[in-house]
């Protein structure tokens, strides 16, 4: 079950109207309807930890209050997102400034930058140099919201930005070789199941140009091929930054992404969450062999029924730097 605890008080009969737990992103979001007397002071924005059972899911802060006013009860709605989510909305404030990020590593501006909205972050062992590296120009401009800061120069050095059940900002590397199967999931058994397959979104060679930023001059070349296309549908993906991250590294992140376009989506009514693996076999779905999947994303929300959860799955290959291998084949 679901457990909603504002300002330390655990509230009983709200109804879930939808909580999303992405991997890979800031923050996660949350809405909760009640009665009158489940909903705090408008703008107070209060702290909200949310549970399944025992086990931490969440802790933000309301931000979206909703109320009416009719003849008889109504419920009164709650929304808001994990610690992180004000990244989303803010700028710098006005009073840091004049703020000067170049020839900075991305942990000193993460110093610099998180202890302005109360956020503490932490970094996995396997980054910590990439952490470390600094930017000799950093894309930055007052007007500029932090998430969008904080996850393009992540990106730049193949750092993943993600969140923790704490609230807390989590850097990471795209490793899912060492998770275990939780779950496996067949035709019979699930209430539904959904493979989509974008094949405009992959190429057969992606090709990396890695240049020099002051006079243009290629430093490094080098193409990795997607066993998912057998027809020639190449393209290339110039890397300003050389020292960012090496040819190589870059190309099988830009793999990665392309693989995206392999999603599977499972409504279920076992509740898993995001960022473990899980197995799928089935033969409607074109996966005749058991497939490792990595959950992306669980939603839940709340009908008649009861709970009931959606989740949203990559390839195992997009959390990997192992050689990717054609799983329909």
């Amino acid at each position: 079950m679901v457990r909603l605890i504002i300002e330390g008080r655990e509230y009983f009969g709200f109804v879930t109207d939808n909580l999303s737990l992405p991997y890979n992103t800031i923050a996660s979001t949350f809405g909760f309807s009640g009665l009158d007397d489940y909903s705090p002071v408008p703008l107070r924005f209060p702290k909200v930890e949310v549970y399944f059972n025992d086990d931490l899911l969440l802790t933000g802060v309301i931000v979206n209050q909703n109320y009416q006013s009719v003849s008889k009860p109504t419920l009164v709605s709650v929304s808001g997102y994990s610690k992180a989510g004000i990244l989303e909305d803010c700028t710098i404030p006005l009073s840091a400034m004049p703020m000067e990020l170049d020839n900075m590593s991305l942990r000193e501006i993460c110093d610099k930058l998180l202890p302005l909205f109360g956020l503490k972050y932490t970094v996995e062992n396997s980054v910590r140099d990439l952490m470390e590296k600094k930017f000799e120009k950093t894309n930055f401009s007052y007007d500029k919201k932090l998430k969008s800061l904080l996850v393009e120069l992540a990106n730049e050095r193949g750092v993943f930005t993600n969140h923790l059940a704490n609230g807390n900002i989590h850097f990471t590397d795209s490793s899912a070789d060492n998770l275990f199967i939780q779950e496996h999931f067949e035709d019979d058994g699930v209430t539904e199941m959904t493979l989509d397959v974008d094949g405009q979104a992959m190429h057969s060679h992606i090709s990396v140009l890695a240049s020099s930023d002051d006079e243009d001059i290629t430093e490094g070349e080098y193409t990795i091929r997607n066993p998912y296309v057998n027809i020639t549908r190449p393209i290339i993906h110039t890397m300003k930054n050389g020292d960012a991250i090496d040819v190589k590294e870059y190309a099988r992140l830009l793999l990665a992404t392309e693989l995206r376009g392999i999603k599977l989506k499972i409504s279920t009514t076992k509740f898993i969450k995001p960022g473990q693996l899980i197995s799928v076999k089935s033969e409607r779905l074109r996966l005749p062999n058991v497939t490792a999947f990595f959950v992306e994303k669980t939603d839940v929300k709340e009908d008649a029924k009861g709970l009931k959860y959606e989740m949203e799955c990559v390839l195992k290959d997009v959390y990997s730097k192992k050689t990717v291998k054609n799983i329909f084949v």
